[in-house]
């Protein structure tokens, strides 16, 4: 017969055994989630990129005001965005934009998503119309996004 202290430890040693393999998987599984949504994100980034860039070149080689702010409300759309601006190539908004968004960010979640918010410039470019062949920017595309809205 086996003593019960020893009895008692071997249960000790299982559960703590137990308890340490379901975090170990409970973490892959939420790692996994992350970098998936992470993807997603970037798709999604990417996508507003792909359809908007160059209707904002257009606004801007046309300096079409209501264009650019028919540009940025579509881009607004997508819910982790949460600024846009279009300027011109003198360095005038054609059109601007900031949503300011109250929201209570998991502390794990903001650390681990420094910094929250992304910002990116993309050029507005397209062909001279009076020199073939070569390319000039017209204006400036600025995209804020966050991360926390994204991903909470």
């Amino acid at each position: 017969m086996i003593p019960s202290s020893l009895v008692t430890r071997i249960v000790i040693v299982a559960l703590l055994l137990l308890a340490a393999i379901t975090s170990i998987l409970s973490y892959v599984v939420v790692r996994e989630d992350f970098a998936e949504e992470q993807a997603n994100l970037d798709a999604g980034i990417e996508l507003i990129v792909e359809r908007f860039v160059p209707i904002a070149t257009r606004a801007t080689y046309q300096l079409d005001v209501q264009l650019a702010e028919q540009v940025i409300e579509s881009i607004l759309s997508a819910e982790y965005v949460i600024g846009a601006k279009i300027t011109d190539d003198l360095g005038q908004e054609l059109a601007t934009h900031i949503r300011y968004l109250e929201i209570d960010p998991n502390p794990v979640l903001a650390a681990i998503l420094e910094p929250h918010e992304q910002t990116l410039r993309l050029p507005l470019v397209r062909e001279d119309p009076f020199e073939t062949g070569r390319f000039k920017q017209y204006g400036t595309l600025e995209i804020v996004v966050s991360r926390l809205v994204a991903l909470s």
